[in-house]
């Protein structure tokens, strides 16, 4: 078994099974090339080449094998269905920290469930923004999501992070001051409190006009929407208003 093993390592890894039976005794070769037939009934063919064969034998590795195709030069699809296998979290922690491959960097952060090492991964700057989010989005620690949703310095991390967030006052905050209309637009969507909304439609100070369209097409308030509409500074706004109150009056007219 152990030497069955060994050979579906070979297979997975690239290396020549007919290379290694040739170098044993005549005996061992003999016994070598039987076994190499049991290898064949698992999907596996001396010397093929074909990737679908090596994903099947990955299938029949414990974890210390699987360990070592990611270790190895395999190429890069049959490392990343080792990952997928894998159940170890030590050695998936150690992928996805270290690898030099990015694309299995984030597939071992997928499979991770350590909130803390998903934390470092997620805040860790000079990390490939694709893992970075993959890390984030497992994570359930509203402070450490809070973190990275206010400060963060690349705008993509702060809207994905936003749109986890349950804290009414910091989306409204953030709909209010971060630079990136995007992220802004994020936080107004994650808010239903009327109050905080109003007080979004109402700041002519906010950078970006169409945050406060949106927090406009989400208010309830038809008296404070006609205000809107009529004494709104800003014409898109006072139109984003009239929309929304004729919505809702259609809304209201559909059920009567």
């Amino acid at each position: 078994m152990k030497r069955k093993m060994t050979l579906i390592l070979m297979m997975l890894t690239g290396l020549s099974t007919q290379a290694y039976a040739e170098d044993v005794p005549n005996a061992g070769g003999q016994n070598m090339r039987k076994e190499l037939s049991e290898v064949f009934l698992l999907g596996i063919k001396e010397k093929d080449e074909d990737l679908y064969n090596r994903f099947v034998a990955l299938h029949k590795l414990d974890e210390k094998a699987l360990v070592e195709v990611v270790k190895s030069d395999a190429p890069h699809n049959v490392r990343g269905v080792a990952i997928g296998l894998l159940c170890d979290q030590t050695a998936l922690t150690e992928i996805a920290q270290n690898d030099k491959v990015v694309a299995l960097r984030r597939r071992a952060t997928e499979k991770l469930i350590n909130q803390t090492v998903l934390a470092e991964i997620a805040t860790n700057n000079q990390e490939n923004i694709i893992v970075r989010e993959q890390a984030m989005y497992k994570i359930t620690n509203q402070v450490v999501l809070a973190g990275i949703a206010k400060s963060d310095k690349i705008w993509v991390m702060r809207r994905e992070a936003v749109k986890m967030l349950k804290d009414p006052a910091l989306l409204a905050k953030i709909a209010k001051d971060d630079e990136n209309h995007d992220v802004c637009e994020a936080a107004v969507e994650m808010l239903d409190d009327q109050t905080l909304l109003v007080e979004i439609a109402k700041d002519d100070k906010i950078k970006y006009r169409n945050v406060r369209w949106q927090a406009v097409s989400k208010l309830k308030d038809k008296t404070l929407l006609a205000e809107i509409a009529k004494n709104d500074k800003d014409e898109w706004v006072q139109n984003g208003a009239t929309e929304r109150l004729n919505k809702l009056n259609e809304e209201n007219t559909q059920k009567e």
